[in-house]
């Protein structure tokens, strides 16, 4: 058997020929002398998660504010009033008006009906997200990460040529890491991250272990 011969039967080193003679030079980087692939390190998993329980203090606050107003207006309809500890230079629940009491109280409800339900939308998409995960079914999208923009509330940055902005994200990844051990807080321009991703939400984040990695089209 010739050296050709036994060439053709080894399909990696094919690969790895064709790769290193007519590829760009980031398929080059990603390949290494042993012929694999760029290593990835995971910073981000939605299944490390937990549920969004922040979402029910701004359910439970304004029912608190309206079983308060609510009271007061039972206590007048009654012909009584509670009367509170009065302080100097605040004004108090006994102190407004009956139409103003009322509209507080329905205003307090109508602000708790709305945040139950972002709550209950952010509980569905955390499910939903971690379900997705699980299953593996989402989208590969690998680059570098351009133009990026850190916000508390969701950050936005660019990966080749598909652009992520999460301010309204209400599950998945929104800028923080959070694997222990993970080396940065966040990602950063030039960075070159592996994405898993569904719907415009991010499911889990790796980053190269290789630094320096030069910033190309990306890929889906």
């Amino acid at each position: 058997m010739t050296d050709g011969s036994r060439l053709l039967k080894r399909p990696d080193l094919l690969f790895l020929m064709h790769t290193l003679a007519s590829g760009s030079d980031c398929d080059r980087r990603r390949v290494n002398r042993a012929g694999a692939t760029m290593p990835y390190r995971p910073v981000y998993d939605v299944l490390n998660d937990g549920p969004p329980w922040w979402g029910l203090v701004w359910v439970i606050l304004p029912l608190l504010f309206a079983c308060m107003a609510f009271l007061e207006i039972v206590q007048r309809l009654r012909g009584k009033s509670t009367a509170p500890m009065r302080v100097p230079g605040r004004a108090n629940m006994v102190d407004l008006p009956f139409a103003v009491a009322t509209a507080i109280g329905l205003l307090m409800v109508v602000l708790a009906v709305l945040c139950a339900s972002f709550t209950y939308k952010a509980f569905a998409l955390w499910k939903q997200c971690q379900a997705w995960e699980r299953a593996g079914e989402y989208r590969i999208t690998e680059g570098t990460v351009a133009d990026y923009n850190f916000r508390k509330a969701g950050s936005s940055f660019r990966v080749g040529d598909q652009s992520f902005d999460l301010l309204n994200a209400y599950a998945g990844f929104t800028g923080r890491f959070n694997v222990p051990g993970a080396p940065q807080d966040s990602l950063a321009d030039g960075m070159r991250v592996r994405l898993a991703q569904r719907e415009g939400l991010i499911l889990r984040v790796e980053i190269a272990v290789e630094p320096g990695a030069a910033p190309d089209r990306g890929r889906t």
